[in-house]
């Protein structure tokens, strides 16, 4: 299964209600928090910002790389600064 691609609905239903091995319920609820968990994202922005590499923010979070990146690619973050023209100074 595809965890980031499950429905909340879905992964409720897993963690809670489905007859299914407790790894599978334990991955599901991982997922629902990690989804809602703000300070998470928030650490994710920051850690990525600074440079650092995917295994070191999932270490630090306690989540798999795959999630970590999959993260990073749903919320476009971007190292480095962009250039914006609408604060063109003139």
């Amino acid at each position: 299964m595809n965890w980031n691609e499950a429905t909340k609905s879905q992964l409720l239903t897993i963690a809670l209600h489905d007859n299914c091995p407790v790894d599978h319920k334990y991955r599901a609820v991982q997922e629902l928090q990690m989804r809602w968990n703000q300070d998470m994202l928030l650490d994710l922005v920051r850690m990525y910002g600074q440079g650092k590499e995917v295994w070191e923010i999932a270490e630090y979070l306690g989540i798999s790389e795959s999630d970590v990146a999959a993260s990073i690619k749903d919320y476009k973050l971007y190292r480095g600064r962009v250039k914006n023209e609408s604060t063109k100074i003139v």
